[in-house]
Formats: C-alpha cells, sequence, structure tokens
C-alpha cells in the first residue's frame, strides 16, 4: 500500500519516521494509529539514500523553535487520538478519515512552516511508494525556560515543589508504553463461559491403540539431521546509542504501591485484568436508572469494606453524620421513597434487599432512597495544582482511599418494609435501613478534555502544572519531562498520564474494564419505622 512518512530529525540528530496506517492490517478504512517506522542517526540517514529533491538543494530549511514546538504538540495529539484512516481519503460509506499523505500535510502545516518549503507539491513527486518529508529542528533545547514541578514529600505526605524545575522532552514520540502482554483475563464473560465445550470420554481400548500407533511411528521415524551451525553474527555497533527509559501503563500499580496504595494498585491491576468495558454516559457510569447495567462481572462488592472506610477520618465523620435521622428522615427523603413506592409492583406486600440475591445494581436502582456526596477538600484534582501558584500548599498526597475512590457518595436504602393497599392508595412502612458505599471505578471523561493523571515513570508520580498566565509556555502536561542534564539516565523521564491512554490501552489489547464498586452493608433497625403512603 503506498505510504507517506513524516522524518523528523530532533536536536540529537536522531530522525524517526512517523505515518498514519490502518490499526488493523491493510483495512483501506477503519480506525488508524501512527507507527513510528525507523530511528538512526544523522551519520546515516534516510534523506541521504532517497533524497528529496527540495531538500538535498537545501532549499527545505531547518525548523524555528516555535514551528518544532508546535509539530511536536501535532504529533503527541494524533499519537494519542489518532484519527480514522481512509485509503481515499474524506468520507466513504460514512467514515471520515484521511490518508497517510493527507495527515502528513495536516501536520507540517500545524508547525506553521512556510508552504514555500515544498511541502504542498509534495504528493506529486518521487515514488508514491516512498515518500518523505524531512523536517529539522536547530536549536539548543537547553534555553527553554525550565518549569516547575512536584514531587511527593513522604515525609510531609504532600506535595512539594522542586527548585530544581523540569524541561520538556526534546525528542518526539517518547510517550507512556503500552508494549507489555496484558494480564490473564479475571472474569471472562458468562456467555464464554457456558460456551466452553465438554469434553468427549474416550474409550480406554482406544486410547491403548492410539498410544501404541504412536509408538510405532516414532520407531520408523528418521533421526533429524543436525542443523547447520551458522557463523556468528556480528552485532551493529551501538556502544554509543542510547535511548530513552520506557515506562509502560501497567507499570503504574508498582509505583502506587510504594505511595502506601496497596488497595488503589489492586483495583488498577484488577481494571487491566477486566473483560473490556468503556462507559459512555455520566448516567451509565454511575448506573442510575434507564443506564445500561455493568456486566455482572464487573460489579465488585469485595474489594472495598466498610470497616477499610473508616480507617480514614474523611470517611469516618461522613458515616457518622449520614447515620443521624436527620440526614435521611427528612421531607425530601420521603419523597425519594414515595417514588420507591409507586415502582414497586402491584402485589408487593413484603420488601427486602436480601430478594435481589447478588444483583447490587437492582437493588441500588430500586430500593436507594437518600446519598451522601464526600469529597476531599484536600484531594489533588485537575486544576488544584495546575493553574493555582499555591507552592504545593493545601496539596495533601492521596492516601490509599484517594487513589482507590477519589471523592465517592454513601447511600442508604430500604433493608425491610411492609406495603399495605386500599382502593385509592398504598402505603409503605419501613422497619429497617441499610447503608453502604457505591462508585464506580472508570476512565471516562464527560468534558471535552480528558482529565490530568500525573506524570510518572517506574520510581515515582509527580505534577507538572500549567504556566502562570504571563508566561508563553504552555500545556506541559501534555508532554514527558526530565528533570538533571541527561535526558538518558535512569529514572529522570516523567510521562504525563491521561484518562485517554487507558482507552488506548483497551483499543489495543482488547482487555481493561471499568467496574462499579460496592461496599458491604451496614443494617439499622428503626425505633419508629417511617410511613409512607401515595395515592393510586
Amino acid at each position: 500500500m503506498p505510504h507517506t512518512f513524516l522524518a523528523v530529525t530532533d536536536p540529537h540528530g536522531r530522525y524517526t519516521e512517523y505515518g498514519l496506517v490502518p490499526l488493523k492490517g491493510m483495512s483501506p478504512i477503519g480506525p488508524g494509529t501512527i507507527a513510528k517506522t525507523g530511528m538512526g542517526t544523522r551519520g546515516r540517514t534516510a534523506e541521504e539514500a532517497n533524497p528529496h529533491p527540495r531538500y538535498a538543494d537545501g532549499l527545505i530549511q531547518p525548523l524555528t523553535v516555535q514551528q518544532y514546538n508546535a509539530l511536536e504538540r501535532a504529533i503527541f495529539y494524533s499519537i494519542d487520538n489518532p484519527p480514522p484512516y481512509s485509503v481515499y481519503g474524506g468520507s466513504v460509506s460514512g467514515v471520515q478519515g484521511e490518508n497517510c499523505t493527507q495527515w502528513a500535510v495536516r501536520m507540517w502545516r500545524m508547525s506553521g512552516a512556510p508552504e514555500q518549503y515544498g511541502i504542498s507539491r509534495m504528493e506529486s513527486v518521487g515514488n508514491p511508494y516512498w515518500q518523505y518529508v524531512f523536517l529539522e529542528y536547530h536549536g539548543d533545547v537547553d534555553t527553554l525556560k525550565k518549569m516547575r514541578y512536584y514531587a511527593p514529600n513522604k515525609l510531609l505526605w504532600r506535595w512539594s515543589p522542586q527548585a530544581d524545575g523540569c524541561l520538556k522532552l526534546p525528542i518526539l514520540a517518547v510517550c507512556v508504553d503500552m508494549q507489555k502482554s496484558p494480564p490473564k483475563l479475571r472474569n471472562p464473560p458468562l456467555a464464554e463461559k457456558k460456551a466452553a465445550v465438554k469434553k468427549v470420554p474416550v474409550d480406554s481400548a482406544d486410547r491403548t491403540v492410539e498410544s501404541i500407533g504412536k509408538f510405532i511411528n516414532w520407531l520408523h521415524t528418521p533421526a533429524p539431521p543436525k542443523p547447520k551451525l551458522a557463523p556468528a553474527a556480528t552485532a551493529p555497533h551501538t556502544k554509543n546509542e542510547k535511548s530513552i527509559e520506557p515506562f509502560d501503563l501497567q507499570d503504574i500499580p508498582d509505583v502506587m504501591e510504594t505511595f502506601k496504595s496497596p488497595i488503589g494498585a489492586k483495583l488498577l491491576r484488577n481494571w487491566f485484568a477486566n473483560q473490556k468495558h468503556g462507559v459512555t454516559s455520566l448516567e451509565e457510569k454511575y448506573s442510575m436508572p434507564g443506564s445500561k447495567f455493568y456486566p455482572k462481572e464487573l460489579v465488585d462488592a469485595k474489594t472495598i469494606t466498610l470497616d477499610w472506610m473508616m480507617k480514614y477520618s474523611i470517611a469516618e465523620k461522613g458515616f457518622e453524620a449520614f447515620q443521624k435521622r436527620a440526614s435521611w428522615d427528612n421531607p425530601t427523603t420521603h419523597a425519594a421513597l414515595g417514588d420507591v413506592l409507586s415502582r414497586l409492583p402491584s402485589n408487593a406486600k413484603w420488601i427486602h434487599k436480601n430478594q435481589y440475591t447478588d444483583d447490587r445494581q437492582e437493588m441500588h436502582r430500586d430500593l436507594m432512597f437518600c446519598s451522601l456526596r464526600i469529597d476531599w477538600p484536600m484531594l489533588m484534582k485537575n486544576g488544584d495544582l495546575l493553574d493555582e501558584e499555591n507552592d504545593g500548599k493545601n496539596s495533601f498526597l492521596d492516601n490509599d482511599l484517594a487513589a482507590s475512590l477519589g471523592g465517592f457518595s454513601l447511600y442508604a436504602a430500604i433493608n425491610e418494609a411492609w406495603v399495605s393497599r386500599t382502593a385509592t392508595e398504598r402505603k409503605m412502612r419501613v422497619d429497617s435501613i441499610t447503608f453502604y458505599m457505591m462508585n464506580p471505578y472508570s476512565f471516562y471523561d464527560h468534558t471535552g478534555t480528558s482529565q490530568y493523571l500525573g506524570h510518572w515513570n517506574k520510581k515515582n508520580a509527580h505534577l507538572v502544572p500549567h504556566p502562570p498566565k504571563d508566561e508563553t509556555t504552555s500545556h506541559w502536561a501534555n508532554f514527558p519531562v526530565y528533570t538533571g542534564n541527561d535526558v538518558y539516565a535512569k529514572k529522570v523521564v516523567m510521562y504525563p498520564i491521561y484518562n485517554h491512554h487507558y482507552r488506548q490501552w483497551q483499543e489495543k489489547h482488547n482487555q481493561g474494564g471499568d467496574m462499579l464498586l460496592f461496599s458491604d452493608f451496614k443494617t439499622i433497625s428503626l425505633s419508629s419505622p417511617m410511613e409512607i403512603s401515595c395515592r393510586i
């Protein structure tokens, strides 16, 4: 298939070739992905083997710092959000896509480089099966202004500003890796379990005859010839080759454990091992009435317990306040109980949560009547440090509860109730209620931007905030950054992680599932039952 590559030389003289290709095989229409086809050094670059006429003549000039940065942002965005691929370009059968040449041209134009560099004529010159657009950046990357960043101070348990600052990584397309094989599927869909083929029993006499036949065949099979030893291959000269230390998305749970977040790490590992499932709306995310149910295999009612949550003061104080009668016995909750009563079957006489057996979602939708939202007043969210010059004030590290749940909600539902009716109304007497936590574990973004989850490497997590409004450098949180003077040193490069990286991982491995988390229950009997009625 004809293909246009975008070959970019970085400040270290290393070039990388990029191209928009089909995500699956040679499909002419469908999802796309940005492929890297090779890297090299300025001593052996592709343009010297097959130079573009105008590049060889010196008519294509190096990019400026601003143009290189703009191109870098455009390519990074395409890697994270690859456009649909269409070999024909434009809309075909309802799929709006672009081909490799259109993508390369668009990247060039987004850099702001002048058209007279020759890009507008690139499509009609050279071999259409091997086209290149060569872009080279000349400039001293160390002249870029260093940005502040925050590292965890595990003694004070807060984010602390670092005086040395960090630099944006000057090498294009170095991003979080997703090459590790996915973990074994922990909860295959029920349909797959039921479809397992039963083994047909084999008669013992047939098995004996088969074994004798295999032995006779083995006796008459000549020994295979010994393979000839090939001469030792000369390894390519790689003494001076350096590479950026990679970081895989599946490394994050290991780092979380160093932050004393074993439950948070367990939940993330479970997410990777789940069947593929991604919610697509807020209603679905929170399992609201009328929305899709989570698959039963992705409802976790065992990992989170109320006793564990009560170890953290914010949960303990919230739960203590929620259990006070004024929180769940008031006109608002009476109206909600009236809605519950109106939805019950007309012949219902006795209601108990245990009637729902293991179907927590249905119990929640049918019997829940009150909730309390608990958010962390000191919790680092996307914006607390990113848009405020507070030098880490009031910015505490996440504990295991925050890493596992973030903000969460406590709920009250009917545990046991009796229902009666007359010709004109139905009545319900609530004798006991039950409390529990329910929270989604999801990487769904309901706004137009993806949630920033910090910069990570194999050693730590960091925060790289947006600069003050009077500075020209922007969107550093979108790029890998490094500290110190050696970008190739161990554990100095920090990779930005966003919600959309987990969605990319799902597409790549066809695995990874959003979950719905429930705690266990705490039930109380009411000394004075609640009486609810509604007209028929």
